[in-house]
Order: structure tokens, then C-alpha cells, then sequence
């Protein structure tokens, strides 16, 4: 970076857009009209200058902070340039004017800021308004070969430069795009094994500091036991401690699996079955629809998928829990190369913010932080998976969870 564009950052910072830099070179060419040429201009170049300013300035007035422009904004200030520019050298020498080549402005700006399509309608509009240019030009100078000679290289010139700048600014620009779409994400992904890192430090050290006061637990109870072996109470307090132990143990494995844990192909029915009995066991309460075609594949899986899924389905049930709902559906299906489940719950749905947020970030609602959402997704994102999360029309959540996905030969479905 070049001492220029520092300072151009230092003092404009994210307002540095292409849209700012437009605004910028189009007060800059205005300007130089207005104090250089304005006595040189006939009423009409002078009524269209007048109209341009009027528009700039209401332009920036508009549009001036947006950091992020629309493509119609876009179209909309290319377009203005591109007109204002073609008026004023229609009255002003048209193809014989010395400022010409400036209509290759507008398309650069077209190459760098919109689509392809876009880029190539602004190329084509340029070179239609030069070559319109060339055609008006007075019969005096159209009828001096040597002249004449010359503006046609001018046009073959423009015709050349415009469609090089269109080709190679617009794929350069497209190149860059791609580029920070891609760090972008490799950025979103550190941060967010960053978060998933600290979140199971945090879930190693409670795991640890539960352990040794519940193993003190279990030592006194194994005594007032062998003091009061009758004791209904003590007997209660068995299954509660065992389950405690349980919990913790799946929380040492899924620690390890998510250290050393290797993914393999396993069974979208297996997967579906244990599905379902875990919703039994943990939710006796709702009632949860299972799909009556399963895909005979296999996806890509490890021992994280099934508390991932757990996951989800004790958000749908606390959704419905609220809306006094008991009904959940379950759907699943192929397309293409991924197994696509679905998971439906009846509550109240969630806002728009909700639904940008979950899965990408821990967010702050009055079930929680989202945090169990937001492991889900790292899961199904270390899978090679992918979680949307939408409102459908009878007013709850859908979370649509896509995995990869193999399809098995007909002899392997029936062994």
C-alpha cells in the first residue's frame, strides 16, 4: 500500500467504497468543468451541467454513507455518469473532444462494483455512445481523410481499451471478491473454534471440578448404605447418583472424541433410530413424528452427530413447551449428494435477528445464550454439514440439517 492510499484510508476509513470513490471523482470532474471550462460551454452543455450538480449533490445527500450500496444504487450513479458525460460531449466536439476516453470511467466503476452482467451491458453502452459520437461528428471534419483517419483509430482505440478494461478489471475484481469471501469465512471459522475451544476448556473444568466432590458423594452414600440398608430414602438416592455418574462420563467421552475422534460413514437409519430413542428417553412428554422413508445411505458421521441432533430437538421442545405444544415432526430425505433432516417444532418461532444470529454466535435470549445451537452447528460444520434454522407457515421452527451423503448399491441395502 502506497503512501497515497494510507492516507486515502486513514482519513476516509470504511467509507472508502466504490461508491465513495464515484461520488468522489464525479465531484472532481464537475468541479473542473465549472472552474476551467464553464465559459467555453454553450447554454445547453451549461443546463445539463446544472442538472448533473443538482443530482450530485442530492446523490450524495442520499447515498453518500452507505457503506454497503445496493446494486440498483449502483446501476443508478453509473448510469448518471454515464449520460451527464455523453450529453456534455454531444454539445461539446463530441468524438473530437480531448476528455473522450472519459466515458472508460464509468465502465471501470461497473467492473469493479456490480456483476457480470452488469459489466458487460455498461461496456457495450460506452462503446455504443462513442461510436454515436463518431457518427454526429461535423461533415468538415468527417470529409479531411487524414482526420478522419485518425478519430477512426481513436474509436478503435476506445473500442480495444474499453473491452480490455471490461475483461481484465472485472475478472481481477471478481478474483478479489472471491478471495475476501473466502477469508472472510476462514476468519468466522477460527473465531469460531476459538469460541468452541474456551467453551470446552470451561466444560472440561466444571466436568473436573464435579467429579471429586461427587465421588466424596458416592463414598458417603456407599457408608449410609451399609449403616441403613432398609432406607427407602438411601435406596432413592442411588439412581440419582448413578445417573450423575453417567453424564459425566459422556462428558469425559465426548471431550475425547472431540480431541481425537475420527468421522466414518454409518447408517441414516441407525442414525434416525437412535435419534428417536434418545427423544423417548429425554422427552417422554412430545410426541415426535418419524419419516416413513428413510434414504438406504450412509452419512458422514461421528459420535458428536447424535448430541448435535439432541441438541436441536431440546430447543424444538423447549419451543413448544412454551406455546404448551406436544407435537414435533421429523423429516428426512436425499438431494443429490447430502441427507437433509428436518425438525419441526409448533411454538412461537423466533425474530429475524434469531434466526441471522443462531448457530454462528452464542446469543442472548430468555431460554439461554444459544449456546447449544451454536455447538451443533460447529459439529455439523466439522462434518462437512451445514444448519439453517426458518419460521414455516403454522408458526413455529424448522432446523434443516444437511450432511454429506453416500448412497449404497442395492446388493449392499439388502445385506
Amino acid at each position: 500500500m502506497n503512501y497515497l492510499e494510507q492516507w486515502l484510508f486513514k482519513q476516509c476509513g470504511e467509507k472508502l467504497t466504490p461508491l465513495f470513490v464515484l461520488l468522489l471523482c464525479r465531484s472532481a470532474w464537475l468541479g473542473v468543468i465549472w472552474l476551467v471550462f464553464l465559459a467555453d460551454l454553450a447554454p445547453i452543455s451549461i443546463s445539463i451541467l446544472v442538472v448533473t450538480t443538482l443530482l450530485h449533490l442530492l446523490s450524495i445527500k442520499q447515498f453518500g454513507g452507505l457503506k454497503t450500496p445496493s446494486s440498483r444504487v449502483m446501476v443508478s450513479q453509473i448510469s448518471l455518469d454515464l449520460i451527464a458525460m455523453t450529453l456534455l460531449l454531444v454539445f461539446n466536439g463530441g468524438a473530437t473532444n480531448a476528455f473522450v476516453t472519459a466515458l472508460l470511467l464509468p465502465v471501470v466503476f461497473a467492473c469493479i462494483s456490480l456483476k457480470f452482467w452488469f459489466c458487460v451491458s455498461f461496456t457495450l453502452i460506452a462503446m455504443v455512445a462513442y461510436s454515436m459520437l463518431m457518427w454526429n461528428m461535423s461533415n468538415d471534419i468527417g470529409h479531411d481523410t487524414h482526420m478522419a483517419h485518425h478519430y477512426m483509430a481513436m474509436w478503435v482505440n476506445f473500442i480495444l481499451s474499453v473491452s480490455i478494461i471490461s475483461v481484465v478489471v472485472g475478472s481481477m475484481a471478481r478474483m478479489v471478491a472471491k478471495r475476501e469471501k473466502r477469508i472472510s469465512q476462514q476468519r468466522e471459522r477460527h473465531l469460531r473454534e476459538e469460541q468452541v475451544l474456551a467453551i470446552s476448556i470451561a466444560s472440561a473444568q466444571v466436568t473436573h471440578d464435579i467429579a471429586t466432590p461427587l465421588a466424596t458423594v458416592q463414598l458417603l452414600y456407599e457408608e449410609l448404605k451399609d449403616q441403613y440398608p432398609e432406607d427407602p430414602l438411601i435406596r432413592t438416592g442411588e439412581s440419582a447418583l448413578r445417573d450423575c455418574a453417567i453424564q459425566l462420563n459422556q462428558f469425559r467421552r465426548q471431550i475425547d472424541v472431540i480431541r481425537n475422534g475420527t468421522p466414518n460413514w454409518l447408517s441414516v437409519k441407525e442414525v434416525l433410530d437412535i435419534f428417536a430413542d434418545a427423544a423417548l428417553l429425554y422427552f417422554p412428554q412430545q410426541k415426535l413424528q418419524l419419516p416413513t422413508n428413510v434414504p438406504t445411505g450412509k452419512i458422514w458421521s461421528d459420535d458428536m452427530l447424535l448430541p448435535a441432533l439432541v441438541n436441536l430437538l431440546q430447543n424444538a421442545v423447549a419451543a413448544n413447551q412454551e406455546a404448551s405444544q406436544s407435537q414435533l415432526e421429523l423429516h428426512c430425505y436425499e438431494r443429490e449428494n447430502q441427507c437433509i433432516i428436518e425438525l419441526k417444532d409448533f411454538g412461537f418461532g423466533l425474530s429475524q435477528k434469531q434466526l441471522q444470529d443462531l448457530g454462528y454466535e452464542p446469543v442472548k435470549s430468555h431460554r439461554g445464550l444459544g449456546i447449544s445451537v451454536f455447538l451443533s452447528n460447529v459439529t455439523l460444520s466439522r462434518l462437512g454439514g451445514t444448519l439453517e434454522l426458518e419460521n414455516h407457515h403454522a408458526g413455529g421452527c424448522l432446523a434443516r440439517v444437511y450432511l454429506n451423503y453416500k448412497r449404497m448399491t442395492d446388493e449392499a441395502v439388502k445385506h
